[in-house]
C-alpha cells in the first residue's frame, strides 16, 4: 500500500501541468515519444513540479528503459535537474521499484558512482537504500572504484542510522582499508563524524591502525579536525607520544601542519602530563634543539606561522641564543606555550 501511494503521488507530481511529451514518456511507448519530439518538443519542459522529461520516464515501468536509452546521451537532458522537492529522476525510477532505468541513468550522467545502493548512501537516502537492498543484495559489499565499501562511503557521508542498517544487514570487517588505506574509522573521522566513529570502535575498529607512518591522531591534526583529534585522544591517550612522519610526535606535527587551535590544545594536554608525572617535556628529549626543530616546523606551516606573525628570518639568524634561552626558562618552569616562547623570543631580534 506505501509503494502505491508513493507511485500515485509521483505521478500527480509529473502530470500537473504536464505537456504531450511528459506525458508520453509516463503513459506511452518509444514511437510516440518521438513522433512528439520530432515535432518540436523541448527537454526543458516541466510539470508544474518541476518534473522533466526523464523524471516521467523514470515511472514507466513497461516502456522506461527503453526510451532512456534512445533519447541519452543528449547534452540538452539534464538529469540532475531536481523536482520541487528536490528529488531526481533516478530517485523517481527507485520510488517506483523501475531499477533497470535507475541504473541505466546512474550510468549515463554518475559513471564515478560505482553503484546504486553506494550513490544512496553517499546521499543519506536510508529509505531508498533499503529499497535498492531488497532489489539487489550483493551491491552492499561491491567496492567502488577507489576500493571504498558501503561502510565507507557511509562513515564519511551518511549518518548513524545507516551505518547502524549496513552493519545490521552484512557482516562488514570495520577495519578493512580502502585502496588508500583508510578504515571506516578514518573515514568517520575525517567527517568529524564522532558518533559514527564511537560506534565503529565498539564494534572493534582498531585505534592503533596507521595509515602509512601517522596514526589516527596525527591524521586527525593533518586534517586539521580538532573534534576528532580530542575523540581520538580521549580514547587512547598513548597515541600522542608516538612518532610519526619524520620521527615527529604529534605537537611537532601539529606544529607543520595544523592550525593554532589544535597546536595549543594539544600543547594544553602535554603540561598537564608533565605536571602530572614530573617529567620533561618530550620536546626537549627527542631532539638536542628541541626549540629550533619546533619553530623550523611552524614555519614550514603557513596558516599557523601567519596566525603568529612569524619572522623566520630573525629567528635563523640566533637559532643558538633562542635554543639555550628555551631550555633555561622551560627548566625554570616559566614556559606556558613553548612555540610561543620561541616566536616571542625570536621577534625580539633586530634583523
Amino acid at each position: 500500500m506505501k509503494a502505491m501511494a508513493v507511485r500515485e503521488r509521483l505521478i500527480g507530481k509529473v502530470s500537473s501541468g504536464a505537456s504531450r511529451f511528459i506525458l508520453a514518456a509516463l503513459n506511452s511507448g518509444l514511437h510516440e515519444c518521438v513522433d512528439i519530439f520530432e515535432e518540436g518538443k523541448s527537454f526543458q519542459e516541466t510539470s508544474d513540479f518541476g518534473c522533466t522529461f526523464l523524471h516521467a520516464a523514470a515511472l514507466n515501468r513497461e516502456n522506461g528503459y527503453d526510451i532512456i536509452m534512445h533519447f541519452l546521451p543528449n547534452e540538452m537532458l539534464e538529469e540532475n535537474k531536481s523536482d520541487s522537492d528536490g528529488d531526481q529522476a533516478v530517485h523517481y525510477a527507485i520510488m517506483a521499484k523501475n531499477f533497470n532505468a535507475a541504473e541505466l541513468l546512474l550510468r549515463f550522467f554518475r559513471s564515478h558512482e560505482y553503484n546504486l545502493l553506494h550513490f544512496l548512501v553517499v546521499q543519506n537516502r536510508l529509505e531508498l537504500a533499503q529499497s535498492v537492498h531488497e532489489w539487489k543484495k550483493d551491491l552492499i559489499k561491491e567496492p567502488d572504484p577507489d576500493g571504498r565499501n558501503a561502510l565507507h562511503l557511509a562513515a564519511e557521508y551518511a549518518g548513524k542510522e545507516m551505518c547502524k542498517w549496513l552493519m545490521q544487514e552484512a557482516d562488514f570487517d570495520v577495519n578493512v582499508k580502502s585502496k588508500s588505506g583508510e578504515t571506516a574509522l578514518h573515514f568517520a573521522l575525517k567527517a568529524e563524524k564522532t558518533d559514527i566513529a564511537k560506534d565503529l570502535v565498539r564494534s572493534g575498529a582498531d585505534l592503533k591502525v596507521k595509515l602509512d607512518v601517522d596514526n589516527l591522531l596525527h591524521y586527525c591534526i593533518k586534517l586539521k579536525k580538532l573534534r576528532s583529534v580530542k575523540f581520538v585522544h580521549e580514547h587512547d591517550g598513548e597515541l600522542i607520544e608516538e612518532k610519526g612522519q619524520e620521527e615527529n610526535v604529534a605537537i611537532q606535527i601539529a606544529a607543520q601542519f595544523a592550525d593554532r587551535e589544535i597546536f595549543e590544545w594539544l600543547n594544553s594536554i602535554l603540561k598537564k602530563s608533565i605536571a602530572a608525572s614530573g617529567a620533561k617535556s618530550p620536546l626537549l628529549s627527542l631532539s638536542p634543539e628541541p626549540a629550533v626543530l619546533l619553530f623550523e616546523l611552524t614555519v614550514r606551516n603557513a596558516t599557523l606561522a601567519a596566525t603568529f606573525q612569524i619572522h623566520p628570518k630573525s629567528f635563523f639568524s640566533n637559532r643558538k641564543q633562542i635554543k639555550d634561552s628555551f631550555e633555561r626558562h622551560f627548566e625554570r618552569k616559566q614556559i606556558e606555550n613553548p612555540c610561543l616562547f620561541v616566536i616571542q623570543n625570536s621577534l625580539q631580534v633586530n634583523t
